[in-house]
């Protein structure tokens, strides 16, 4: 999902695992509740833990 615009998706509950985010659109993006396990988010960190 790397450069992806997510912009005003539901992901609610979804399991982002190993999901590379880097530079994506989270924009208005519903993340209550999502897994994120060696998630790399847009900023280039990475989260281990819920919202």
């Amino acid at each position: 999902m790397k450069n992806t615009s997510l912009k005003n998706a539901n992901l609610q509950q979804a399991n982002l695992s190993y999901a590379n985010l880097e530079q994506a659109d989270l924009e208005d993006t519903n993340l209550k509740g999502a897994i994120f396990y060696n998630t790399i988010m847009p900023d280039g960190s990475i989260k281990n833990d819920n919202l």
